[in-house]
């Protein structure tokens, strides 16, 4: 269990750097992070390097106990680097080059940048190779995160990428359907990128590619970037954090293959929630590292007309919140937490940042409640290693059905994420741990999975999805499951005949219902429900169970849910986006036919996550809440909660924002 912070030492005096470090040691830290933004630091000129003040950073860290997380800058570039080529900047949507003076505004596919940014980690790992201070590397900081690029050598690559793809204009022709508007090209120098346009959108399966092409740069450039530190340290420890669902801008399941650990920001509740936790534990099957912790409050965004402006956030911690979010983290999963940030900064662009420590470097609040967890789990780290977060639950996240829907979407209110987080929310006010896996990755260890909105589906996916079932899995599917082929165009039948065949039905017809109507279900026994957004009309086949009808409507009576039986598996039809209360119920069904049991008798709204290992469970017990929540114990069951050091029996009390960790006594 690593436990520590960020920390900036070209922020501050030379001299503060040991005051700090010592605070560090009084909040039981023992890992900092440094250096991803340092590039004109560490090499002030071109090819003159100067790592010396690092060093001393290193020496003081490693005097204190410390181990350190390195760096290793690439997309925030110095001056010196953008003026001597001005096109590593990012060629905007809208046709302009980015200026430079802010972050992420780097081409990655402009060739000097990269040979400067992969030279750089090069100097770095031969500098540091023999070092015992350094924990692991860091690649850049959340690759991906930039607008999409639109340069020539963008267009360049991209050609290249399409003819590795499609071998022949006349085969991307057809994949595309550029007949449609006589878009057909006959030579690869007439590709065009989906730059801005007055009027009508771009081709959806050039939107598609074109999102697929953008991620494949920031694999493919991590990759490299982790291959010269691997040839230079045998042995390193390589992980980047990624980031939250509400970004789609990188395939992470192709992006953590060159990482060692996966690891993100966690800033709850607004950009950030408990998925994106579950999330990067199913990346690796594994634990997983939260290397930008929230502390305090963030900065907040505010676009007024063209300007993007920077403001207090409005996300103030209320006293035992940065606690309770650090227990989330590591109930989840991670095996490493670092504080953003341990002192707010008083210059750049984001002044208005909070950290641990206050702006004149002293203690508050903050630094009181961190110390306290510090201690905490100082006292209970010897039960949480080598322990994890197992499920027998699995929700389906596709980066291909996100694009498509992001850039062709089928209703005004069909969102991916958010359709995707009303199922895991579900979830977890049932208290059931879910992994969220590629529909390409093996299911075979899940009892039941959930498809939402699984948009895009190519024959691999669908054959993983019918093996699944047929050996006995309990599957569930949403409206607008497989409408379209892996090129972005709709399929003939509207569902794949494959997964029509397995679930029992044909889609009749499907629409999308305006933003504020609402229409109803009724189950067999006459539970009623709201749906919204998008009705599918499904024709149930012989053998197929209607579990819910439609009641309004010229469409009252035709079906809306259905089951169909599969030798010993299920699969199950939603065909609509139906309200919260019916998701549930549903779920609730699934998981008790499927023989899947919840930790804990605990109300919807606290949090329970169970990790095991070492021969036993350790139930975590998270109340955000402000008031007290009551939690049921397993009749004649005895716990032993690891922070108080008390023994429970029969039912816990948990207090406003408070934790419990419980281990059977």
């Amino acid at each position: 269990m690593h436990f520590g912070v960020d920390y900036y030492p070209e922020h501050w005096d030379e001299g503060r750097w040991y005051e700090d470090l010592k605070l560090m040691k009084e909040l039981r830290f023992n890992t900092v992070r440094v250096a991803e933004f340092a590039w004109c630091r560490l090499e002030p000129k071109p090819d003159e390097y100067d790592f010396s003040w690092l060093d001393r950073f290193l020496k003081a860290a490693e005097a204190e106990g410390f181990k350190v997380m390195l760096g290793v800058p690439a997309r925030n570039i110095p001056a010196w680097l953008s003026a001597s080529d001005p096109e590593t900047a990012i060629q905007a949507y809208e046709g302009h080059r980015e200026s430079f003076g802010t972050r992420y505004t780097t081409c990655l596919n402009n060739s000097y940048l990269r040979d400067r940014a992969l030279r750089l980690a090069e100097r770095m790992a031969q500098h540091y190779k023999a070092s015992e201070v350094i924990h692991s590397w860091h690649l850049d900081n959340e690759l991906g995160d930039a607008s999409p690029c639109y340069c020539p050598a963008c267009r360049k690559q991209f050609i290249g990428w399409l003819k590795d793809k499609y071998k022949s204009c006349s085969a991307l022709n057809e994949a595309w359907g550029l007949v449609f508007w006589s878009l057909e090209i006959s030579d690869w120098d007439q590709i065009w990128l989906p730059t801005r346009t007055n009027h009508f959108a771009h081709n959806p399966s050039l939107l598609l590619d074109y999102r697929r092409f953008t991620s494949r740069v920031t694999e493919a450039f991590a990759q490299e970037q982790a291959g010269i530190i691997r040839e230079n340290c045998p042995g390193a420890i390589i992980t980047t954090n990624l980031q939250s669902t509400t970004r789609f801008h990188t395939d992470y399941y192709k992006l953590s293959e060159s990482l060692d650990f996966v690891s993100t920001n966690y800033y709850p509740p607004e950009s950030y929630n408990t998925i994106d936790l579950d999330r990067l534990r199913s990346l690796k099957k594994g634990p997983f590292w939260v290397v930008e912790q929230k502390s305090a409050a963030p900065d907040r965004k505010v676009r007024e007309g063209s300007r993007l402006q920077t403001s207090y956030g409005f996300l103030v911690p209320q006293p035992g919140e940065t606690r309770l979010n650090t227990y989330q983290s590591i109930s989840r999963g991670a095996d490493m937490v670092l504080y953003f940030r341990m002192r707010p900064c008083l210059f750049g662009q984001e002044q208005f940042h909070g950290g641990i420590l206050n702006y004149d470097g002293g203690t508050g609040r903050i630094f009181d409640e961190i110390k306290k967890t510090g201690l905490e789990i100082e006292k209970i780290r010897s039960y949480i290693d080598g322990t994890k977060v197992e499920s027998q639950v699995a929700l389906l996240y596709s980066y291909d059905s996100r694009w498509a829907m992001e850039s062709y979407p089928p209703g005004i209110e069909m969102d991916y994420r958010t359709v995707f987080l009303d199922y895991h929310r579900e979830f977890e006010r049932l208290h059931v741990a879910t992994d969220i896996v590629s529909p390409e990755s093996d299911l075979s260890d899940y009892s039941l999975v959930v498809a939402p909105l699984l948009y895009v589906m190519n024959p691999g996916i669908v054959e993983n999805l019918v093996s699944y079932a047929e050996a006995g899995g309990v599957l569930l599917l949403t409206a607008r499951s497989g409408l379209k082929d892996e090129n972005g165009n709709i399929i003939p039948d509207i569902l794949p005949p494959a997964l029509s065949e397995l679930c029992g039905i044909s889609i009749v017809e499907g629409f999308p219902l305006r933003p504020e109507q609402k229409a109803g279900i009724i189950e067999e026994g006459g539970d009623e429900y709201e749906v919204s957004r998008w009705i599918e009309l499904l024709n149930p086949k012989k053998g197929c169970t209607v579990r819910a009808r439609y009641k309004d409507s010229w469409y009252a009576g035709q079906a809306a849910v259905t089951e169909m039986r599969s030798g010993e598996g299920l699969a199950c039809f939603i065909g609509s986006v139906p309200e919260s209360r019916f998701i549930r119920n549903e779920l609730k069904r699934l998981l008790k036919f499927a023989d899947i049991n919840v930790p804990m008798n605990a109300p919807a709204d606290v949090y329970i996550s169970v990790r095991n290992g070492n021969g036993r469970n350790i139930v975590f017990c998270l109340n955000p809440n402000s008031t007290m929540r009551k939690i049921s114990l397993p009749p004649g069951t005895v716990m032993k909660d690891l922070i108080q050091g008390v023994k429970i029996q029969g039912e816990l009390e948990l207090a406003p924002l408070d934790v419990a960790l419980l281990i059977p006594e």
